[in-house]
């Protein structure tokens, strides 16, 4: 059945800006086994990193990437689904 994705969030580690460097997580989806991909969206972790209105999908593939210069610690991320009819 097709799903319908309405959020995403992070549990992680948030960092307040420290007036030098924003701390943000790229992430991005494939729902076809990783043959193409979303385009890369941006989390702030500055805050509680929500991300919503993800679409519909069957199967469901993410990739995360974090590339500033402060530590991240990702504990698990949890997602809003409603599985449809057809």
């Amino acid at each position: 059945y097709r799903k319908i994705m309405y959020g995403l969030y992070l549990i992680c580690d948030i960092s307040p800006y420290n007036g030098q460097v924003h701390n943000t997580i790229d992430f991005r989806w494939s729902d076809d086994d990783s043959n193409t991909w979303s385009n890369w969206k941006t989390l702030s972790l500055e805050s509680i990193p929500y991300f919503k209105r993800l679409g519909y999908f069957r199967r469901r593939t993410f990739e995360f990437r974090h590339t500033a210069a402060r530590q991240f610690r990702l504990e698990a991320f949890d997602i809003e689904t409603n599985q449809g009819m057809h």
